[in-house]
């Protein structure tokens, strides 16, 4: 199954708010200085989100953030559906 792209800054807030300390930059790149260059992808387990990425494009190469608590099951399986998606070099925090 494709990753979902996301577009709803609520519901990303929402994610990442479950823990703040993790999830610090990611919070950070939601202002609007920083959202346009972003490209967010989750997958939904029964409706909520159960896993997130970011694509930062500003830098070359990008940078990948995909931080995750305990179990990372959710996240990895994200991380392989967004393969093709990737760019070719990316720096990436996992």
């Amino acid at each position: 199954m494709p990753p979902l792209s996301l577009h709803d800054r609520a519901e990303i807030e929402a994610y990442l708010r479950r823990d703040v300390a993790l999830n610090l930059y990611g919070l950070g790149d939601l202002d609007p200085l920083y959202w346009e260059h972003t490209s967010w992808y989750g997958r939904r387990r029964r409706g909520r989100l159960s896993a997130l990425a970011l694509l930062y494009v500003a830098f070359d190469p990008p940078v990948l953030l995909a931080l995750s608590p305990e179990p990372v099951d959710a996240t990895a399986d994200l991380l392989r559906a967004m393969r093709p998606r990737l760019p070719q070099r990316f720096h990436a925090h996992l």
